[in-house]
């Protein structure tokens, strides 16, 4: 990489980084283009040389560089975990924990949606979740006729508990959020296929 596309992407981050602090703290209708720039300490054309939609371009690489960091936070945190369900309430665990923080709970849950539209049916969490729901299928841990459909169900009910935690970010309220996922989880369950799953205090 040449000396100049380094500058250029070292431009670009910072932008995205200045973005992404004022979007969280202050939300994305009082945030201005002249705010993110002086943060960022770059002329007006910088970022529309980076982001030729302007502000709401800007926004929505703030909002995929958030979902991607969620994304690789969930999979580590499932990474080892065996049983399916199980699978499902630890990625709950890191979900929720994350809604505690402005950039998930403001950002990505409350404000993307309106601003860039949100499609929660083919996002990386539906997935982590219907694959876990098939597999648990598959092993006779539960009997469903529909898996999609228990999917959207099961994903529904975690994104509105965390845009429940969004808007009163305590600690408490995620070690509760995932007590009652995993008591929907296990009451999926088939006689005799209990959980071996430990959580977080």
């Amino acid at each position: 990489m040449s000396v100049r596309s380094e500058q250029a992407q070292r431009s670009r981050v910072r932008l995205l980084d200045c973005a992404a602090d004022l979007f969280a703290t202050r939300g994305y209708d009082a945030t201005t283009v002249a705010e993110i720039l002086g943060r960022a300490g770059q002329a007006r054309g910088a970022l529309y040389h980076y982001f030729p939609g302007g502000k709401q371009e800007i926004f929505a690489a703030v909002v995929d560089r958030i979902d991607a960091e969620l994304e690789a936070e969930i999979a580590a945190a499932i990474a080892g975990t065996e049983d399916p369900l199980d699978r499902i309430a630890v990625g709950a665990d890191a979900f929720l924990g994350a809604c505690l923080t402005p950039a998930v709970g403001r950002t990505l849950l409350t404000e993307a949606p309106a601003v860039v539209g949100a499609d929660w049916e083919s996002g990386s969490e539906f997935l982590v979740i219907r694959t876990a729901l098939a597999d648990a299928v598959a092993a006779g841990t539960v009997v469903i006729s529909s898996i999609d459909e228990l999917a959207l169900f099961v994903l529904g009910g975690i994104a509105r508990l965390g845009l429940a935690i969004a808007a009163d970010p305590r600690p408490e309220r995620v070690a509760s959020g995932v007590a009652t996922v995993r008591a929907m989880l296990d009451a999926l369950r088939q006689p005799g296929r209990n959980s071996v799953a430990t959580f977080r205090q």
